[in-house]
């Protein structure tokens, strides 16, 4: 396997795409990743994929978590794991990630966690402080303290 982009302790690996064809395709790793029947094992190793790949199409892929469509399909503690991830992919997919991003931590009806997670990838991956200056009112304290 290529060295990896990113150098982080992750609690999973990303797939080796040199072991099957489907490692590499953002279509198949995004439905694993959507997948509440697959363990989550092997959907934290999907995000990981997806991460590295580092393509628009991989981090819309990673965003689908964080649609109201799949708000029962993804966990708090997955859709937290996103949300540092899309914080890892920093400026880069910004315009892409963003409304994504915004949407979940506007979205009260989120796990705080979620949203605090959220709300650092948007601290890391903007420069408007308008951005961020709108949470620090949130009724909820974590995501107030972010």
């Amino acid at each position: 396997m290529k060295a990896l982009k990113h150098k982080t302790n992750d609690p999973a690996p990303p797939f080796n795409p040199k072991n099957n064809e489907n490692y590499k395709s953002v279509k198949w790793l995004e439905e694993l990743l959507l997948d509440p029947k697959k363990p989550i094992f092997d959907r934290y190793r999907a995000m990981f994929s997806l991460r590295e790949i580092g393509t628009d199409e991989a981090c819309k892929a990673l965003c689908q978590t964080l649609t109201k469509e799949n708000f029962s399909n993804c966990t708090a503690l997955l859709k937290h794991e996103i949300g540092f991830v899309l914080g890892q992919l920093g400026h880069t997919y910004a315009k892409i990630c963003v409304p994504y991003l915004e949407q979940t931590v506007g979205d009260e009806n989120e796990a705080p966690v979620v949203r605090h997670e959220c709300v650092i990838a948007l601290g890391d991956i903007t420069d408007k402080t308008e951005v961020m200056q709108k949470y620090t009112n949130d009724k909820d304290d974590i995501v107030r303290e972010s």
